[in-house]
């Protein structure tokens, strides 16, 4: 059996609302809730779900950048959650994040070269020949030549920074690589260059990866397994030709029917974020939604074949 690099339970994560001149409290928004998976070597996990459904929260509280409220953040056998932030920092080398917008990811300050070694000397002291030759290796793995070594971030085009970006992310030797809508700002032809350099990676390097996307076409193409998350809890979670093929909760299959996103905005999603919702989260929405599913909320359990759903009445049961 492969070994489990991230096991994840019952983690919450809230963010308290202030109103008023005075900023008083107004509640509490469940940013996470209850969120449990695990995640097995060279897996790759797909997060997928609408803007404002907690996917980046959920991310940022895994690598520790916010600290979560509640629940078990478990990374190669050690409990992220309960360990202080000194301690953490060495296990951060195993673990990185790709964010979303390469340009404000990178100090436009320094040159690529100094980018990608500041991250090897955050961790080991080497000397600077070594480390350029390090440099120099991480550019050629994710196929950029050695002359953008002098280079800044703003002489790049946008699929360039991102690749940039990524050698930054794999120069301390990381397990698990965390990617924040690695592609979405990236047109479709630079997108799907970047996807396969992300599964040649895998391959050769042995990477798990967290993919969150709301691009259903990318996530198809990169992940073993889906879950699907809505304010803040996952509510299906299956492998990827299973759920594609057999999708059980009535807001997968409105989210997959949808393409790219479903019409509510992100606005709408924050209004429904503060109600009081008794019962399943999403029944407000949901034109199944029976009386059971407006006083108690489902639990996520498997249905069949590691198929996992949150639902009173899963589709086609």
């Amino acid at each position: 059996m492969s070994k489990v690099v991230l096991d994840l339970k019952n983690v919450c994560k809230d963010f308290s609302i202030k109103r008023g001149i005075f900023k008083r409290s107004a509640g509490c928004i469940k940013a996470v809730n209850n969120v449990s998976f695990s995640l097995s070597e060279k897996e790759t996990l797909g997060l997928v779900g609408e803007s404002g459904c907690g996917k980046t929260t959920l991310a940022r509280a895994i690598i520790r950048l916010i600290d979560s409220d509640k629940g078990e953040i478990v990374f190669n056998g050690i409990n992220l959650a309960k360990i202080s932030k000194r301690k953490i920092r060495p296990l951060r080398q195993h673990m990185q994040i790709v964010f979303q917008d390469p340009y404000t990811s990178l100090d436009p300050l320094y040159k690529v070269k100094d980018i990608i070694a500041e991250a090897i000397l955050s961790f080991w002291k080497m000397d600077q020949l070594v480390v350029l030759d390090r440099v120099k290796e991480l550019l050629e793995l994710v196929k950029l030549p050695p002359d953008v070594l002098y280079r800044y971030p703003h002489e790049f085009s946008g699929g360039e920074r991102q690749r940039i970006a990524i050698a930054r992310s794999l120069a301390t030797n990381p397990k698990l690589l965390i990617l924040d809508e690695a592609v979405s700002s990236l047109d479709v032809v630079i997108q799907s260059q970047i996807i396969r350099l992300l599964l040649e990676l895998q391959e050769k390097l042995g990477l798990t990866y967290l993919f969150i996307s709301h691009n259903l076409r990318v996530i198809r193409a990169v992940s073993t397994k889906i879950a699907v998350m809505y304010l803040g809890k996952i509510v299906e979670m299956a492998e990827t030709e299973e759920l594609l093929n057999h999708k059980l909760h009535p807001y997968a299959e409105a989210l997959f029917l949808a393409a790219i996103e479903m019409k509510s905005t992100v606005a709408e999603t924050a209004e429904i974020k503060e109600q009081k919702i008794k019962g399943c989260p999403y029944s407000p929405r949901c034109k199944f939604a029976q009386n059971i599913c407006r006083e108690e909320e489902p639990e996520l359990k498997e249905i069949s074949g590691g198929h996992m759903v949150a639902c009173h009445f899963p589709l086609g049961k």
